[in-house]
């Protein structure tokens, strides 16, 4: 079974800091950032193993030294995929993306599954929060059969 997605990357520009208090750290308004509906694209592939039910995508991310401590990374599926009617769990619903992977939706059939729209959020975004000009991080799909 494959996991393919369609993402290039998402790059959010925070805007420069105004004021030399805010520069200073003292600014603790936080913002959420949100990517496009469709920021990402899942496709869960055949061949399946025989005997088995169903598949789950699980998904986590891989912290790294330069991730702000206070940001927080969301994700939430905003369709069905194709064809529909197969999947299982919320839909626009946000959960967050931690180190540890978690359920994010499951299909309960042995049907390759196309075209499942993420969306992502960062929350949490300000002064203080921001570590380094550059911060990045790396989301994992991991699908598995049940």
């Amino acid at each position: 079974m494959v996991i393919s997605t369609g993402a290039a990357g998402w790059t959010v520009t925070i805007p420069a800091v105004p004021s030399p208090v805010a520069a200073a750290g003292l600014n603790f308004t936080t913002t959420t950032y949100t990517s496009a509906a469709n920021q990402t694209t899942i496709r869960v592939n055949a061949p399946f193993t025989g005997g088995l039910t169903g598949w789950i995508v699980y998904v986590s991310r891989t912290y790294t030294a330069t991730w702000g401590p206070n940001l927080q990374l969301w994700i939430q599926r905003t369709n069905g995929g194709t064809p529909a009617g197969n999947l299982v769990g919320p839909l626009n619903v946000y959960q967050q993306v931690t180190n540890v992977a978690t359920e994010f939706f499951r299909c309960n059939t042995q049907t390759a599954v196309r075209t499942i729209r993420c969306q992502l959020q960062i929350r949490n975004v300000s002064a203080p929060n921001l570590v380094t000009p550059s911060d990045l991080t790396t989301i994992t799909y991991t699908v598995t059969e049940f």
